[in-house]
């Protein structure tokens, strides 16, 4: 039997860390340990600490960043597998540890699946997020046996794996520069849709600009700093990278479409029929003015129509296959409001960093 070292990072303090704690500790799966390293701790975090004798706390009394914490954390576990959680985590799967050690026997890297505690509307719809990215990574899974992405909130890998890698990288999104890392080099990974943990939303609007807001940097430097490793793996792979993309952001292709079609085409080929018109018949002007401008308008809605239903009817079965919930007005208003707002964020925070070659001050420390 494996050891099992459980890294849990948190800032502060958390609501969902003591139930954490007391899934971790009620679980079968005897060869196990916990590490909380915590920066800044609050006053009820340390209390939860002499509450909880089966968790070893690390205490950083300023904040020294995620990637920091991390890095520090791992020399001071034993245990030849390594399970990261965030502290907004819940378990409620039966022998959850005992199903990552197998994962792990198998596969160096397991990316568990993430649902979503759905208790506001946001949270709804950011269940969709995690549903898309579910897939992306699924499908990478399975086609290719290795993947460009991995969501850290929860995920395990082997110690001599990680060492490997050389640790958590210094950047925004840790998780996304280590997922690389172990994809450039061909690290045995597996989205393990049979296990699984449940994910807390902030309802407020607020943190989801802000964490979309760090999270669109990361991208930022994710893409600019990997683009032709990225175009070349796409290049050999373009059916499961394009559909990765698509899926991710659904509304890409509308808003795509609304600015690379140009409209000029369609108004000079009007001008020319209504003046041929106008010299047979002048009656057949206004008729065909109205039919020419709904073409105008008829190009964004078709590529409106094709994504929002090919994508709608991806993310159904991939609901039914993965296990996550599908609800067409729910979905309906994240194609059209949420993801758009989302790829404009990150397209826009893209061309920032290319354009100032900096990062834009962040809430955040790595």
């Amino acid at each position: 039997m494996a050891l099992i070292s459980v890294v849990i990072p948190v800032y502060r303090g958390s609501a969902h860390l003591e139930p954490l704690l007391e899934a971790l500790r009620s679980d079968p799966y005897d060869d196990k340990e916990v590490l909380v390293v915590v920066d800044a701790p609050l006053h009820e975090t340390r209390e939860l600490a002499k509450r909880s004798p089966e968790a070893t706390f690390v205490f950083n009394e300023t904040r020294v960043g995620k990637v920091n914490a991390l890095n520090d954390a791992v020399p001071r576990t034993c245990g030849e597998y390594l399970l990261f959680l965030d502290a907004d985590i819940e378990i409620r799967q039966e022998g959850f540890l005992g199903r990552v050690v197998e994962a792990l026997d198998r596969h160096e890297l397991v990316d568990i699946k993430k649902l979503v505690i759905s208790d506001s509307p946001l949270a709804r719809l950011v269940s969709y997020d995690y549903l898309s990215s579910s897939l992306t990574n699924h499908m990478f899974s399975r086609l290719l046996g290795r993947c460009p992405q991995l969501n850290g909130a929860a995920f395990a890998v082997r110690r001599d794996t990680l060492r490997r890698l050389g640790g958590f990288p210094e950047a925004i999104c840790e998780d996304l520069e280590l997922a690389f890392k172990a994809y450039s080099l061909r690290v045995s990974y597996r989205f393990a849709d049979e296990i699984e943990v449940h994910n807390a939303v902030d309802p407020s609007l607020r943190q989801w600009v802000q964490q979309r807001r760090r999270w669109g940097v990361g991208l930022a430097h994710w893409v600019t700093g990997h683009i032709g490793a990225l175009l070349v793996n796409a290049a050999r792979n373009p059916h499961v990278f394009a559909a990765a993309l698509l899926v991710i952001f659904p509304s890409a292709p509308l808003i795509v479409a609304s600015f690379l079609i140009p409209n000029g085409l369609y108004m000079k080929l009007l001008s020319i029929v209504l003046v041929l018109l106008s010299w047979l018949n002048v009656v057949m002007v206004p008729p065909v003015y109205a039919i020419t401008v709904f073409l105008v308008a008829a190009k964004t809605l078709t590529a409106a129509a094709v994504s929002f239903i090919g994508t709608g009817v991806a993310l159904f079965l991939a609901s039914r296959r993965l296990g996550y919930r599908f609800n067409v007005l729910e979905y309906t208003a994240y194609y059209l409001l949420y993801n758009p707002a989302w790829f404009l964020m990150t397209v826009i925070t893209l061309i920032h960093v290319l354009a100032r070659r900096k990062s834009p001050e962040l809430d955040w420390k790595v």
